[in-house]
């Protein structure tokens, strides 16, 4: 539908007060126009998107400007958006569960059976701690079909049970290495105290 000159300065004002009205019941607003009449409402607007074709005004006024025709790319744009909120999530619950466990874990090794950890060791565990990291950016993760947030005490909560469960988990297969034999016997391993099974 074609557009007198008559009816940009009324059209202008319409959009830019839908925006405004929208915004003051507290909505987080999004705006798609590609003319100079959008300019003023993409400005207001929380999130501005313009189409490949937009005018100069409209483009400039914008967040992001899409590069084919159609809005699929919207959507495209916003589940590769949640994928990646995914990813950092994970990353966040894993930074915070492993911190855990290395802390509580090496603190109650330490203070249970006295056991005094090398450099090495603990080189080897951080190069495969940032190994284990690495493979998050990677995690085939389901984006979430409603808007993500950062709700930091249920991911806190996350992290800090499964530390805690790491760091027992640890504790208990350091025992069992320590007071049985399974191990020797199995596999035909040194004992923690240098003594063989035969």
């Amino acid at each position: 539908m074609s557009e007198s000159f008559a009816d940009v300065p009324q059209l202008l004002e319409q959009k830019y007060e839908i925006v405004k009205r929208l915004q003051e019941k507290k909505h987080i607003c999004g705006k798609i126009g590609d003319g100079v009449n959008d300019a003023p409402a993409l400005k207001k607007a929380d999130i501005e998107i313009v189409v490949d074709d937009a005018t100069d005004a409209a483009r400039s006024a914008s967040d992001i400007v899409l590069t084919e025709p159609g809005l699929s790319v919207i959507i495209h744009a916003v589940l590769t958006s949640r994928a990646i909120f995914q990813r950092m999530k994970n990353y966040t619950i894993y930074a915070v569960s492993i911190t855990i466990r290395i802390v509580l874990g090496f603190m109650l090794l330490a203070l249970i059976w006295k056991f005094d950890f090398s450099p090495f060791m603990v080189l080897i565990i951080a190069i495969l701690n940032d190994g284990t990291i690495m493979t998050i950016s990677r995690d085939r993760v389901k984006p979430s079909p409603l808007p993500d947030s950062w709700k930091l005490a249920e991911i806190f909560t996350q992290g800090v049970v499964l530390g805690v469960y790491l760091a027992l988990m640890t504790v208990f297969f350091f025992w069992a290495v320590d007071k049985t034999d399974f191990f020797e016997r199995t596999f035909g391993v040194h004992s923690l105290s240098g003594d063989t099974v035969s």
